[in-house]
């Protein structure tokens, strides 16, 4: 097996997403030369843990088996949460991407272009609300005065402020720190609560942390597959083919979960193959359109993000998705 490759984080700001997008955009709309240069390399944008479908694809060898006579080399950037992959398609870098829906449409409202064709995971239940070692939380109520972490701007933000606001507590009434790892400072009692998901659960528990709840009332948290619109308008095909790859990989993930248990073992230098497989397990894995898996949530989170000003223009859900790649793709 080949190592996956490690991309660092860069820092997450709306400015730099919407100058750059409207930079890429001012220099498309300003060519006058429409024949695509030809394809060499397809660029994935993918997280950390738990997502393993585009890992799975690679390590089995399915992307080389489509692509490699056509001399075009597919390579898989792991990213540690979603807004720096918001961030490298903004900048050109990336052609596809697994990423959280939040972040997702937080980016296409500040004019990233790219388009969801397709779910990849999706989850009721997996992110828990956890409470340190030594904290007296037993409620969501009793974050209030608490310092609660989480990363801005990814699901698990979506989670907690939707627990806090099913709750009755406002946001001004807990001290958020954005943390996308908490756990150290969970353990060490430096914040009081987080928001986690596979494998970081388990980490947390093995560490004394308490779960106290799930968000498992707000209804589906997604993963979704992603495409630039530039690679999507000058490799169509190629982009229906890398869909199928992904469908392949995830069709293959479900008849053959102790082999994926240990690619994701693996890649992620996991010393705890049960680990892994609870990470599997927390979510379910589905390359699909269906509309109580993609639509309907994709749309809970758009009405999320608007009604509390995460993000200032309406998103209509119509220009984010295209599902045409999918059905053209034969996959219904």
């Amino acid at each position: 097996m080949n190592k996956t490759v490690f991309t660092g984080i860069r820092g997450w700001t709306f400015v730099f997403l919407f100058i750059t997008a409207l930079t890429i955009n001012t220099n498309a709309a300003g060519s006058k030369d429409t024949t695509a240069a030809k394809l060499t390399k397809i660029r994935l944008g993918d997280l950390p843990g738990t997502t393993f479908i585009m890992k799975v694809a690679l390590e089995k060898g399915f992307f080389r088996e489509e692509f490699e006579n056509d001399g075009i080399t597919v390579e898989n950037n792991i990213f540690a949460s979603g807004p720096p992959i918001i961030e490298a398609f903004a900048a050109g870098e990336l052609d596809f991407g697994t990423i959280g829906a939040q972040p997702v449409i937080q980016g296409f409202a500040n004019y990233v272009p790219f388009k969801v064709i397709a779910g990849s995971n999706y989850t009721d239940t997996a992110f828990k609300l956890a409470a340190g070692p030594k904290s007296t939380i037993n409620s969501v109520k009793d974050l209030a005065g608490k310092r609660v972490a989480c990363g801005f701007g990814t699901n698990s933000h979506q989670v907690l402020i939707s627990l806090l606001q099913n709750a009755g507590i406002s946001e001004d009434q807990v001290e958020l720190v954005n943390l996308s790892d908490a756990a150290p400072a969970l353990i060490a009692g430096s914040v009081d609560a987080t928001i986690s998901s596979e494998p970081g659960t388990s980490r947390l528990l093995s560490g004394g942390a308490r779960i106290i709840t799930d968000g498992g009332d707000y209804g589906k948290i997604l993963i979704v597959t992603v495409v630039s619109e530039a690679f999507l308008k000058n490799y169509p095909q190629e982009t229906i083919r890398v869909l199928k790859v992904l469908r392949k990989a995830s069709d293959w993930l479900k008849d053959n979960e102790e082999e994926g248990v240990k690619i994701g073992a693996y890649l992620n230098n996991a010393s705890s193959l049960d680990e892994v497989r609870r990470g599997l397990k927390s979510r379910t894995r589905s390359i699909d359109i269906e509309p109580q898996n993609l639509r309907i949530p994709l749309q809970q989170t758009i009405d999320f993000l608007y009604s509390h000003g995460f993000i200032r223009r309406p998103v209509d859900i119509n220009d984010l998705l295209d599902e045409s790649v999918y059905r053209n793709a034969g996959l219904n």
